[in-house]
């Protein structure tokens, strides 16, 4: 089974600005409804969600690879974002949404830390493949 290709830096960096960008826009829609809390929960619950589909299979895949790797990098991307993010947070839409923002960023870092180099097949022995074409040409009718 092939593994999914990852989303490249990029990607990551275009989904935590939409995600910051949302923000705003979402709170001043629902929270008439839900109030700021709530409405800020439920984005990031759909951020959350959206993140996960779309980036989620080529994490998983790293993880299957190197557990071990992959794990210590989630882990270590997860405090950082969530340390940027309380950095940057301020009591308002603009301080949540930078926040978002900069959690989004720390996680847009996973292609370049994220993925391990998949593992080659191993190769034929040099031997061994010298034999194989020494018999294919010998094996061969003149």
């Amino acid at each position: 089974m092939k593994a999914p290709r990852s989303p490249g830096f990029g990607a990551g960096l275009g989904f935590a600005f939409l995600a910051a960008l949302g923000w705003p826009v979402v709170a001043g829609v629902l929270a008439p409804w839900l109030e700021r809390g709530g409405a800020l929960r439920l984005h990031v619950a759909a951020c959350a969600f959206l993140f996960a589909l779309h980036f989620g299979p080529a994490r998983l895949a790293a993880l299957r690879r190197a557990p071990g790797r992959a794990l210590a990098v989630e882990l270590g991307l997860g405090a950082a974002g969530l340390a940027l993010a309380r950095l940057a947070f301020e009591p308002s839409l603009a301080g949540t949404a930078l926040a978002i923002w900069g959690f989004g960023l720390v996680q847009s870092a996973w292609p370049l830390l994220g993925e391990s180099p998949a593992a080659e097949p191993p190769g034929l022995d040099p031997f061994d493949e010298a034999r194989r074409r020494l018999e294919a040409l010998l094996d061969e009718e003149p």
